[in-house]
Parts: C-alpha cells; sequence; structure tokens
C-alpha cells in the first residue's frame, strides 16, 4: 500500500440521503470490516449542536452513541462539524463549543475532528481549531468550494495557520466541478505554501472522483476520504472499493467481504436514495451548483427530464460565484435565485374583476382533492369564489378553475407544452429571463423572498419562501376586498416534519399579518381553522 491514510467517512457523508438514521446492524457489520480490513481513521458523523429538525443518530454522534459500538482500540474515530455553527455574529460561541465538546480528548472516545469551513471563515475556523486542540483533540481543516482557492488566499491560511498542530489540511471538491489537471495545480500550490499534510474530499459529479484522487495522490496528497459504494451527499465521493482496489493489495477474502458488505447493506439504500454520477449531477457540477439542491430537483415528482434540464441551465446562467448562490444549500440559495430573475414588474397585472372577489379558494395536491372533487366543484358553482389551482394538477374540471397559480415555471414547461388540457391563465413570478413555460394565457406576479416576511403589493410580493401556497395567500390577499380565503387540498406532508413545520410557520406568520377568515374545507394536518365541506349548503 502506498503511504495513504484514508478515511472511511461513510456514515457522516452518507447521512445527507438518510438523515443519518443508520441500521444498527448496518452499523455493526461497517465496523467488523473496517476492522478486517484495517480502515484505521473512521469519521462516523457530524456534530450538529442544533437542529430543528429530526435527525439521526450520526448526525450528533454522542458520546453514548460511541459507548454504544463495538469500536476496536485501533481505531482513530473522528467527526466534522461545520465551522459557520460556531460562529455567531462573526465571533467564536463559547457556549456553542463547550455544549458540543463538553469533554476533554481523554475523556471522549473522539480522536479527531476535522473542521469544515468555506473560504470566508478561515480565520474562524482555525481560531475553532485551536480551542479545540486546547481540548486536546487532533483537529483537521476541510476547506469546502476549493475550485475557490487562489494563492492569495493559500498564501494568507499559511501564515495563519503557521503555529498550529494540524493533523492535516483537507481540501474538497465541494461541487464537483474539477478536472485532474486543476487537482494538480491545486495540490502543488498547497504544498508550495503550507507544512502540513494534504487531503483530498472529491466528489463524484462527472464521474471523477476516483480520478482526481489517484491525480491528488501522484501529486503529493496523504490523505484521501472515501464511502462505501460512494454514498455520500448529492451524486456521493470517491467509492471505498473503488479507493482500496486501486491503492492496496486486499486479499481475496477481504474483497469477498467488502462485497458481501456492499451488497447485503449500501447496495439496497443506493436503490432507495439513488446516489451516484447522473446527467444532473454532471450539469450541476459543470455549471456550479450545490449537489443539494439538485439532490432534491432529481427527487421532485413534480420534475420530469425537460424541466430539471432547464432549471439547471437557467441556474448556470445566473453568475453564481459572485452572487454566492452556489456556496451552501439554504434557503439564501433560492433567495438569491428569485431575486436575481424576478422583481421587474411596473405595473399591476392582477386587476380584473376576478380578483375583487370577496371568497377566495387556493387548491393543492392533497388526495382530498380526489376524495372530494364533487363536493368541492359544488362549492365552487354555489358561493363562486375566485378559484386558484396550484401548479398543473388536474383534479378539479378545468372549467371550474380562474387561475393556475406556480412559484416555478421549470415545473411546468414541458408538461404545459404536451397538454392540452390546461386552458386556465396561469400566474407566475416573472422569470422569463431563465425559462419559459410555453403557455399562451400568462400574469406576472413578482415574488421578493425575504426571510420571516409576509407583504402582497401592487406588482409584487414579498414572502418567506418560494412555496406555491405561500405564493397564492399573496396573490388573494393583494385584493381589498376579500374576506374569506378557503383551502382545499392542503393536508400537509405525509412524510415530511420539515415541510409541515415550514408551512405551519408560513401560515402563522401569514395570519399575524393578514386579519382574513382563513379555512381549509378538507382535512388537514396542518395547524390552520379547518371547517368541513360538509358543513356549508352545497
Amino acid at each position: 500500500m502506498k503511504n495513504i491514510n484514508f478515511i472511511e467517512c461513510t456514515l457522516r457523508d452518507g447521512g445527507y440521503h438518510n438523515l443519518w438514521d443508520f441500521d444498527k446492524s448496518l452499523v455493526n457489520e461497517y465496523l467488523q470490516v473496517c476492522k478486517s480490513l484495517e480502515l484505521k481513521n473512521l469519521e462516523l458523523g457530524f456534530r450538529f449542536p442544533k437542529s430543528e429538525e429530526w435527525l439521526g443518530e450520526y448526525a450528533y454522534t454522542s458520546e453514548s452513541t460511541l459507548e454504544s459500538l463495538s469500536l476496536d482500540d485501533d481505531f482513530n474515530i473522528g467527526v466534522m462539524i461545520n465551522a459557520s455553527d460556531f460562529i455567531d455574529e462573526e465571533q467564536l460561541n463559547t457556549a456553542t463549543i463547550n455544549y458540543t465538546f463538553p469533554f476533554e480528548a481523554s475523556n471522549s472516545r473522539i480522536d479527531f475532528i476535522r473542521i469544515a469551513t468555506h473560504i470566508k471563515d478561515l480565520n474562524k475556523s482555525l481560531e475553532l481549531g485551536q480551542r479545540l486542540l486546547d481540548k486536546g483533540y487532533k483537529i483537521a481543516i476541510n476547506i469546502m468550494q476549493a475550485h475557490n482557492l487562489n494563492k492569495k488566499v493559500i498564501n494568507e491560511f499559511s501564515q495563519l495557520s503557521k503555529d498550529l498542530e494540524l493533523q492535516s489540511v483537507y481540501f474538497a471538491d465541494s461541487l464537483g466541478c474539477m478536472v485532474p489537471g486543476q487537482i494538480n495545480k491545486l495540490v502543488t500550490a498547497l504544498k508550495n505554501s503550507i507544512t502540513f499534510p494534504i487531503g483530498i474530499h472529491a466528489h463524484n459529479n462527472m464521474g471523477l472522483a476516483l480520478a482526481n484522487t489517484v491525480e491528488a495522490v501522484n501529486s503529493g496528497v496523504e490523505w484521501i476520504d472515501m464511502t462505501m459504494t460512494g454514498m455520500g451527499r448529492g451524486p456521493g465521493n470517491t467509492l471505498t472499493e473503488d479507493a482500496l482496489f486501486y491503492f492496496s493489495n486486499l486479499e481475496t477474502e477481504n474483497k469477498i467481504e467488502l462485497v458481501k458488505l456492499l451488497e447485503n447493506f449500501f447496495y439496497p439504500l443506493k436503490e432507495k436514495h439513488n446516489w451516484g454520477s447522473s446527467p444532473y449531477y454532471f450539469l450541476a457540477g459543470m455549471n456550479k451548483v450545490h449537489p443539494l439542491y439538485i439532490q432534491d430537483v432529481t427527487k421532485d415528482r413534480d420534475f420530469d427530464v425537460n424541466d430539471k434540464i432547464s432549471l439547471i441551465d437557467s441556474l448556470g446562467s445566473v453568475n453564481l460565484e459572485n452572487a454566492q448562490i452556489s456556496e451552501s444549500y439554504s434557503p439564501n440559495f433560492k433567495e438569491k435565485y428569485f431575486n436575481y430573475f424576478s422583481l421587474v414588474n411596473e405595473t399591476d397585472n392582477l386587476d380584473s374583476n376576478k380578483f375583487k372577489n370577496e371568497n377566495f379558494l387556493i387548491i393543492g395536491a392533497g388526495q382530498s382533492v380526489d376524495r372530494y372533487k364533487v363536493e368541492i366543484e359544488k362549492f365552487i358553482e354555489t358561493y363562486k369564489p375566485t378559484v386558484l389551482q396550484l401548479n398543473n394538477h388536474i383534479t378539479i374540471s378545468e372549467d371550474k378553475l380562474d387561475f393556475r397559480v406556480s412559484c416555478h415555471p421549470h415545473r411546468l414547461s414541458s408538461k404545459l407544452q404536451n397538454s392540452k388540457k390546461i386552458e386556465t391563465i396561469f400566474i407566475i413570478p416573472n422569470l422569463n429571463k431563465s425559462v419559459s413555460i410555453g403557455h399562451h394565457n400568462v400574469l406576472h406576479y413578482d415574488i421578493e423572498l425575504v426571510k420571516d416576511k409576509f407583504t402582497a403589493n401592487k406588482n409584487y410580493c414579498t414572502l418567506p419562501n418560494a412555496l406555491a401556497l405561500t405564493y397564492a395567500l399573496a396573490i388573494a390577499s393583494k385584493n381589498n376586498s376579500v374576506k374569506n380565503i378557503y383551502l382545499a387540498g392542503i393536508d400537509g406532508y405525509e412524510n415530511s416534519n420539515k415541510k409541515n413545520t415550514e408551512l405551519n410557520a408560513t401560515l402563522q406568520l401569514y395570519k399575524s399579518v393578514h386579519n382574513l377568515n382563513t379555512l381549509s374545507i378538507t382535512p388537514t394536518s396542518l395547524n390552520i381553522e379547518s371547517k368541513s365541506i360538509f358543513s356549508f349548503e352545497i
């Protein structure tokens, strides 16, 4: 074996696909195989200081979790942290550091901590590293978005870190956009400036994770990351099996044991979560689009191949680097994307009599629409509300709808071009610089995204998110005549606490701003007042 230090980090990076909720049987077998393969350095998870959603055991990798595992004494156990979680108003939060790492290294099973940092936080990440070094832990710095590294940044980092005793300095090809030639140049620049061992964390957007890792090792890298079947954020990472087969001289029985682990545990997970290089991730790598955004888009049933590719290409048309849209996956990503393309209308496009109605009905895509279709249509006939159908779902008769509403024209473009059933006027934000939905009848109402803000103005609205329901509520509320907003098919998400939390927060914010009678007339799991459709005279 070459002089390479492997870090096996499946449970850490792979958790992006299953929320770090790994079966105990998988973890036990995984540890046994790692022991047989003499893989010493295991990064078993993150240690997030907090989270607003439910996450599994290896998002926190607590001391009690580590104590419950059969960890060989030869294992060097590590966790990763995000520097940004410990920075509050440009200062390190000492309380968060001590809460997350309450023990000295001598009283912890953790041997090493890797600090993942964006370039803008390098200074604070080194301060954080020193705090953790003082507790006795081995520390590595993991620089994300490595394609943005330049000689100036590298030299500044070299000066700032010269007095620290770092285990290694990693560079991460976070967007999977780098090729072997760039890897060689970056490693050379790093080796010319810093004295610490260098590591590579490769992403497989363009199928180059192993090739980039091999090039890095040939250029002088001493540490490499790998995950079983490449399981990791977005398309995943360098495959453990590929790296070991390439760099190591495994015995036949070790190869068999490794492949059995993959077949029994990781192939079924891959079948379920579908990581690995694909045309979408390839294009994302070329366009420098964050992999988690693509991960979400490719799992969204409302997007077909035309929608996905047009969206990725449109993202590539934005100056992502300067706008820092691709810097991290967060609501800020969507804010900057929408606010880049939208906010161009100067006139009120929604001024017809239909928008002066006292009653509005917003129809979603929940199963209750199918179940209560007849009653919903009778409700429309009886009370004659202005009807806003979210997106392009076809359940309620087209002649009962007044408008269709969508925040994301990319979802609609190909479906509308191939559908002769949808004649209703669409209301969408003016993203035509990004995409055309190919529909002959469109009205524009722009969106500005600002956290915790909800206003409906004449020619645009300011919203906390880009959900179709939020957008529809704004469209209905811009009318001073409206008194009642009824909801149908807004059932809530059966298997997503995070989305339900976002919707509930939105509804609460909306209610605090607009004192309107807002009722769900079909069953819903959301925190909103309900009145059964059967209680109306229809």
